[in-house]
């Protein structure tokens, strides 16, 4: 049964047709005015879509594997696998958006998405067809009036490709080199490990460490650049994922062997009576950012605890109430930082801080979150509960200063 899609504003609806002549920032007018447009589903109609998330992706990918020229015609040599998750974030990040709607979420999330598929081969065909037959799959698995909540963003999805789909002018610059824009030492670094040379890497980096470069100005001047860099490569498909995932690495084993230096620099600083612990929410695997605001807060004083990525909530707050009923030995985690670089994510954040929130044996602890889905909507994290969040690891330091109610490094 395929479902009729409900009246919806499409994009000319809202301004001319010829918007998109207007240049970039009238486009994205027009989209997000068509989205605010958009009838929001009902608390039960969402529930019941989100129990179905598994199933229709793997339907979907069912469907589209029985197209006889699929990678020839739509998804490009080789990228069936990418197909395959691209249907299952598709599906959880919608369920996750209905949850906190907001237009620029679904204008700039669709339109980096669909980007960085088109550098991995896919072609605009491809959402030509995997949105109709998504839609067809609502009217299957969902109750009629459920899919009729749900529709709406099918039809504007359709109906607005061309304006999602990238412009020349946001294609990839071929003659720039892979880290040209880099300041120099941070290029030299990631030149390195794209190489394949961690060898090297970790010798230029524990070299500045040796020769006096703070590891703070190691982390914000090298690794962040290097990492936002390494992640436009892939996105833009200049570098396999497999690079990608060791370059990470790479970085990561070159912190560990920072520890010395962060211990030593960090002992110039009086220690705190505060401490930070740093988790990455369920389902979060990127974790470099978080490790890098714990190093950090190590440096002025805190007593840090990162707990790694994916960390089931359960296992978040019993660590936190450990540590309050110990008191470390001297000291107590009065913050929690968490980290969620995915939109499908926000939801395990407020459920882990819904979950925090009404433990009785954690009272009076402070929550910071970061990533990108509060870059794109600066009052998500008040939305969901949390008590501040930052926008990278440096400001990360201030804001968990503040909440501690410190000011002055070394306060």
């Amino acid at each position: 049964m395929a479902v009729l899609v409900p009246n919806y504003p499409l994009a000319e609806a809202v301004l001319p047709k010829d918007a998109s002549q207007g240049g970039p920032e009238l486009c994205t007018a027009v989209l997000k005015a068509a989205v605010a447009a958009l009838p929001v589903p009902s608390p039960a109609s969402l529930e019941r879509f989100q129990k179905q998330v598994q199933s229709l992706s793997q339907e979907l990918t069912q469907r589209l594997l029985g197209i006889s020229d699929l990678e020839e015609r739509l998804i490009g040599i080789g990228n069936r696998d990418m197909m395959e998750a691209n249907h299952l974030n598709h599906f959880r990040f919608l369920s996750a958006y209905l949850a906190n709607p907001n237009p620029d979420d679904l204008v700039s999330t669709a339109r980096w998405a669909i980007r960085t598929y088109m550098a991995h081969g896919f072609r605009p065909e491809y959402w030509r067809v995997m949105l109709p037959t998504a839609l067809e799959l609502l009217g299957k698995r969902l109750p009629k009036d459920v899919a009729k909540d749900i529709a709406p963003y099918y039809g504007f999805l359709a109906e607005n490709l061309e304006l999602l789909l990238p412009t020349p002018e946001e294609q990839p610059e071929a003659s720039l080199g892979l880290t040209g824009s880099l300041p120099p030492l941070a290029a030299r670094y990631l030149e390195l490990l794209l190489e394949g040379d961690r060898r090297q890497a970790s010798s230029l980096i524990l070299g500045q460490a040796a020769g006096g470069m703070p590891v703070r100005d190691i982390y914000l001047d090298v690794f962040s650049p290097a990492q936002r860099m390494l992640g436009q490569l892939w996105q833009e498909n200049r570098i396999s994922v497999a690079l990608e995932h060791f370059a990470t690495a790479a970085t990561q084993m070159i912190m560990s062997q920072l520890f010395p230096y962060i211990f030593a620099q960090g002992a110039d600083q009086p220690r705190l009576d505060a401490g930070f612990v740093g988790c990455c929410v369920q389902g979060e695997l990127h974790e470099v950012g978080m490790r890098m605001v714990c190093d950090l807060l190590e440096l002025e004083g805190f007593d840090t605890w990162y707990l790694g990525a994916n960390t089931p909530d359960k296992a978040i707050l019993d660590f936190l109430a450990e540590k309050l009923r110990s008191g470390a030995g001297r000291t107590k985690p009065i913050l929690l930082g968490v980290s969620c670089t995915i939109a499908q994510g926000v939801p395990f954040v407020e459920r882990l801080i819904q979950a925090l929130r009404s433990d009785a044996r954690l009272p009076d602890v402070k929550i910071l979150v970061g990533g990108l889905p509060f870059l794109r909507r600066e009052d998500l994290w008040l939305k969901i509960g949390a008590d501040a969040h930052a926008r990278d690891a440096a400001e990360a330091t201030q804001v968990v200063r503040r909440l501690a109610g410190l000011t002055e490094v070394g306060a």
